[in-house]
């Protein structure tokens, strides 16, 4: 017959298998880290880094200048002999950019369009300056000028139903 131990486990023999089992699961736990360890090391060293210098380029814009439309044939006619009347532009911006319309300055001679019978001389333009005109990138805006241009008082009677065409100068910006 055999010597066999039948019920609880002895003490010592207890203490004796959980040491053995903790000290198998650290083992295999820093293996495990050890393995993890050499892998990522080894993807960072397969991962070369590389520099090197060089010149970025930029270039600025050149804008187009503005330019006037013809609208004689919209405006209407509010001029008389001693007063004051109403002077229209159409402002044409071609550049790709919006732009700020900040004055319109008459720029030479008026003419009319009977300037034989109704010399531009007899009607004068008042500066328009302090201006802010959104124009749109490659669009057009209309304003009138309430009271810039000024009819002669000795203006003929053939100045009725005249048009005066007003050379300006245009100056604008970036908003």
């Amino acid at each position: 017959m055999t010597d066999s131990f039948v019920g609880p486990t002895p003490p010592m023999a207890e203490e004796r298998n959980r040491r053995d089992f903790v000290r198998r699961h650290v083992k295999a736990f820093a293996v495990g880290i050890a393995i993890a360890t050499l892998t990522a090391g080894g993807v960072a060293l397969a991962s070369w880094l590389v520099g090197g210098t060089g010149t970025a380029y930029s270039k600025a814009e050149t804008l187009q200048a503005l330019s006037t439309l013809d609208v004689s044939a919209t405006i209407s006619g509010d001029l008389y002999p001693g007063g004051s009347g109403a002077a229209t532009v159409k402002v044409h911006n071609p550049n790709p950019i919006p732009l700020v319309l900040s004055a319109a300055t008459r720029n030479g001679s008026i003419t009319s369009s009977d300037n034989a019978n109704c010399p531009g001389w007899n009607l004068t333009f008042t500066d328009q300056t302090g201006l802010s005109i959104n124009i749109s990138a490659g669009g057009d805006a209309q304003q009138v000028f309430a009271n810039a241009a000024q009819l002669s008082a000795d203006a003929p009677n053939a100045c009725q139903g005249v048009t005066f065409m007003i050379p300006v100068s245009l100056q604008g910006s970036t908003p």
